[in-house]
């Protein structure tokens, strides 16, 4: 019983991170285009990065679409509270952790790889409390029970 768990959780381990090797080397994000918005930067990417900053309490200025001062100290700021480079650029990865992409299919797949991880993350947590999977109904014939 307990090589079978430790046998399940190392399986888990290796699918994990075989997930994220995927999602970060290899799918490299070929549907979508990041933006880069920078000082002097103008549009509704500039102004999305705003709202949202602003939302969060980095940014006080008006909603303008316009790049300036404050939405550059605003980024600077958002980036060294979340662990990014601070160069008051809102680049891929800032945009990233803002949630701002600019291909519907991105925002499909991030929400669809959010869920998926939400629910690997139930089913670690279950396992570690003692609680195993058990399946009601199974066609096929090498199922685990």
């Amino acid at each position: 019983m307990r090589k079978r768990k430790t046998i399940a959780i190392i399986l888990l381990a290796v699918t994990i991170i075989s997930f994220f090797t995927y999602n970060i080397f290899i799918k490299e994000d070929t549907n979508s285009v990041y933006a880069l918005s920078k000082y002097g930067s103008r549009g509704e990417e500039v102004r999305l990065i705003q709202t949202k900053l602003k939302r969060w309490g980095y940014y006080n200025g008006n909603i303008d679409g316009i790049y300036g001062s404050q939405t550059l100290a605003a980024v600077k700021w958002f980036q060294s509270k979340n662990g990014l480079v601070v160069d008051g650029i809102a680049g891929p990865k800032t945009l990233a952790a803002m949630g701002i992409f600019n291909s519907t299919t991105t925002s499909t797949s991030q929400t669809n790889n959010t869920t998926d991880l939400n629910l690997l993350a139930r089913l670690v947590y279950a396992e570690a409390r003692g609680e195993s999977y058990t399946r009601t109904s199974c066609s096929c014939s090498g199922c685990i029970k």
